[in-house]
C-alpha cells in the first residue's frame, strides 16, 4: 500500500510541475539561488547595523553599550543558522511542513 500511494503522490507532483511549466510559473534553480543570495546579503547588512544604531540612539551610558553588546550576539547567531541554511535545507521540507500543520495542534 505505501509502495502505491508514494507512486500516486509521484504522479501528483509530475502532473503539478507540468501544470507550473505550462503556466510559466517557474523560474529556474540558478536564478532562486542567485535571489536568496543576495536576500540574505542585504539582511545581513541590515542586521549588523542594529547594534550601532542603538547605541546612537541610545546614547553613552553603561546600559546602552550592554543593549548593543546583546544585541549583537543575538544577530550573530541567527546569522550562524542562516550560514547553515543550505546543509540544513532536506529536500522533503514542504511535506514535513505540511506534515506539522496537519499535526496535533500545540505541537
Amino acid at each position: 500500500m505505501t509502495k502505491r500511494n508514494k507512486i500516486l503522490d509521484l504522479k501528483y507532483k509530475r502532473e503539478a510541475l507540468a501544470l507550473a511549466v505550462d503556466r510559466d510559473q517557474l523560474i529556474e534553480k540558478r536564478s532562486a539561488e542567485r535571489q536568496l543570495s543576495y536576500l540574505v546579503i542585504a539582511m545581513r547588512q541590515k542586521l549588523l547595523a542594529i547594534p550601532g544604531k542603538l547605541y546612537s540612539r541610545l546614547g553613552n551610558e553603561r546600559f546602552a553599550r550592554e543593549a548593543a553588546q546583546l544585541t549583537e550576539t543575538c544577530i550573530l547567531e541567527v546569522l550562524n543558522e542562516l550560514a547553515k541554511l543550505p546543509e540544513c535545507a532536506e529536500p522533503d521540507w514542504e511535506e514535513q511542513l505540511e506534515e506539522e500543520k496537519a499535526g496535533p495542534i500545540g505541537c
